[in-house]
């Protein structure tokens, strides 16, 4: 079987691959931003990003803004307030917004994900989901889908 859209397809997104070879919608696209203040963690969210993106649930365009531009709210009282006035605006409607993602270790293999994702005139409120990164990742069935879907509201939700 083709992995080329199994994200996608276990998302109920409309970007796939046929098993045919024929082309479907393309993949929303986003200039994902990861930020944690731990490296594991940070790398853990990155592989499920990563994955995600190599499976089609949206293509993942470079960001114009480094994760250091946002680190320094990661300790502030109101994380949100911090980091929205630095996530850049989309130039226009076709231009992949960025997405900030904070990730925190939530037990285990599970992360806490905080998504802040830029529109066209502001960034629209914080959205956050519990994910099983191992579940997402090497899962199988109901417990993949769940997990990925999941991440994927975070990421592309609003």
């Amino acid at each position: 079987m083709r992995m080329i859209g199994l994200t996608a397809a276990a998302l109920g997104a409309t970007a796939v691959l046929a098993p045919t070879g024929g082309a479907a919608s393309i993949p929303p696209s986003y200039r994902i931003v990861v930020v944690s203040t731990d490296a594991q963690t940070r790398a853990r969210t990155d592989a499920l990003v990563q994955y995600m993106s190599a499976h089609e649930a949206f293509l993942r365009a470079e960001p114009t803004a480094h994760r250091h531009r946002f680190e320094p709210c990661l300790t502030a009282a109101e994380y949100e307030t911090c980091v929205a006035p630095l996530v850049p605006l989309q130039a226009n409607w076709q231009d992949p917004p960025h997405v900030v993602i904070r990730a925190e270790a939530d037990g285990g293999e599970g992360l806490a994900l905080s998504c802040l994702r830029a529109g066209t005139e502001a960034v629209r409120p914080l959205r956050r989901a519990r994910v099983d990164a191992r579940a997402a990742i090497f899962g199988e069935g109901e417990t993949r889908i769940a997990a990925l879907r999941a991440a994927m509201d975070c990421i592309g939700g609003g």
